[in-house]
């Protein structure tokens, strides 16, 4: 269900993570090394030379001693620019390859979920902490255009219930969200809830038996370069 960006992948420090958060934060690489490693004019050459020496290191190479370091600093740098609830980088961010995930289906206003076919699904780069999972899109509100993320539909997950989650009707095979709350007799209902109150607004579906389902586990805002063509 997701495949590894082919981009720089014989690279152990991903480049293009460093470009994407320098654009974003519109810092320059030479700003970004006086911040964190040395303003004096002697220190910031010597790190110039070290770093363009780290960073251009290939996996085949020996001795990848101070990766992990240079990785360590650089999240942390900007983890401390975060805006408008940015998600945190790992510590492992910049030497950890992007993964292409596939976006699946369309959420409904109804409670439903639009499957897509195979020639609808979109390919999307995700941090990494998203491997192994598929992405629902919102089309419509002011949520328009987040990705929310799930686990693979091929189980009944225990973790999904009480919570906000898409399932497969066994019946119909049609897929629903919203609140799971599993029934005494084995059934399930999905319910709509108040975000604010808790309280339930109304029934989706009642009383159904399913064959997987999966929690909703986060969000993500794409921008335009985090869609991509994955060459066959």
């Amino acid at each position: 269900m997701f495949e590894v960006n082919k981009t720089n992948m014989d690279s152990m420090f991903q480049k293009d993570k460093l470009d994407e958060q320098l654009n974003l934060h519109k810092v320059s690489r030479d700003q970004l090394l006086r911040d964190t490693l040395g303003k004096k004019v002697k220190e910031f050459n010597n790190w110039k030379v070290k770093w363009s020496r780290l960073i251009n290191k290939k996996s085949s190479d020996p001795h990848n001693f101070g990766l992990l370091e240079l990785s360590e600093l650089f999240a942390d740098y900007f983890n401390k620019k975060r805006f408008n609830g940015l998600p945190y980088l790992s510590s492992t961010h910049f030497i950890t390859r992007s993964c292409v995930i596939k976006v699946v289906g369309d959420f409904m206003q109804n409670g439903q979920i639009r499957e897509r076919k195979l020639k609808e699904i979109w390919s999307l780069k995700v941090n990494e902490n998203w491997v192994n999972h598929v992405g629902i899109i919102i089309k419509q509100g002011n949520l328009k255009g987040a990705v929310k993320f799930i686990k693979p539909l091929d189980l009944i997950r225990t973790s999904a219930d009480y919570t906000l989650s898409i399932v497969r009707q066994k019946k119909t095979k049609t897929l629903y969200y919203g609140w799971l709350i599993p029934q005494s007799n084995g059934k399930y209902n999905i319910e709509d809830l108040s975000i604010i109150s808790n309280k339930k607004i109304s029934d989706i579906v009642t009383n159904i038996d399913i064959e997987s389902s999966s929690k909703i586990e986060g969000i993500a805002f794409p921008k335009d370069n985090h869609w991509v063509v994955i060459k066959k």
